[in-house]
């Protein structure tokens, strides 16, 4: 990349996909980091950086004058070779979900930040592997987060062997965007099913101090699904569309 005559060295390397919007600035719908020089990628290949992907997206409601938030977490591995009978497929492993309470702002961040430390904090965790967080949220603030220079939450920055990755839930047909979506569409139920009853506040821990009043962690948020039934999987071949590098200062 030249500028001036000079050569630039760019900071961050992504894989995109973006939409063109008329004289507006292109829609980003898929943004992930990228490790190595910058070429044409398929979604498999900038996802198999990763040894698990965890695609999050939160809602929140007011109900009964305080805010309730819930973080629905699709926990994704991929799976290649023999044991994916020479496919590159992405399983989604399990759901998972946070429910808090009491938090005015800044939910998406604090999500991030409690499913990092169950990422860092699980007995599972390989400081020598890569961990992607796929979230909707603060795009803009995504460079920043990644490099260390701005914090996850508070004060708590992104750990390390940890990278946030970006998606957009409102349009598109990439893996990421669709399992966004699904769990934009839980986490809505969840809201719902709490306001109206059906959600009761078993398990819901009352907490002093800090920036939420009460909280609980979910396994299997998916009504009706069976921890024991076939696990959904994605393929990630030919089908998948390209994604072009981009480069951000």
């Amino acid at each position: 990349m030249m500028s001036g005559g000079r050569a630039l060295s760019p900071r961050h390397v992504r894989a995109g996909q973006h939409r063109p919007r008329g004289e507006k600035r292109e829609k980003s719908l898929f943004s992930i980091p990228l490790t190595g020089p910058p070429a044409m990628m398929r979604e498999a290949q900038a996802l198999a950086q990763y040894r698990f992907i965890f695609v999050v997206d939160t809602n929140t409601r007011l109900i009964a004058g305080t805010p309730v938030s819930f973080a629905s977490v699709a926990v994704c591995s991929i799976r290649t070779g023999i044991e994916a009978n020479g496919e590159t497929l992405l399983s989604i492993v399990h759901p998972i979900g946070y429910e808090f309470r009491g938090l005015a702002s800044e939910q998406e961040r604090l999500a991030w930040l409690l499913l990092q430390d169950a990422i860092v904090g699980s007995p599972d965790f390989d400081g020598a592997a890569r961990y992607l967080i796929v979230t909707d949220h603060a795009q803009n603030c995504h460079a920043a987060i990644n490099a260390r220079d701005e914090p996850l939450f508070e004060d708590a920055m992104l750990a390390e062997r940890l990278t946030l990755g970006y998606a957009t839930s409102d349009s598109g047909s990439s893996i990421t965007q669709q399992i966004l979506r699904s769990c934009d569409r839980n986490a809505r139920k969840f809201l719902r099913d709490v306001e109206s009853g059906a959600v009761d506040d078993t398990n819901l821990f009352a907490l002093n101090g800090g920036p939420i009043t009460h909280f609980r962690g979910i396994i299997n948020t998916n009504p009706g699904e069976s921890q024991t039934g076939d696990i959904p999987r994605f393929r990630l071949n030919a089908a998948t569309p390209f994604l072009d590098p981009w480069c951000a200062g």
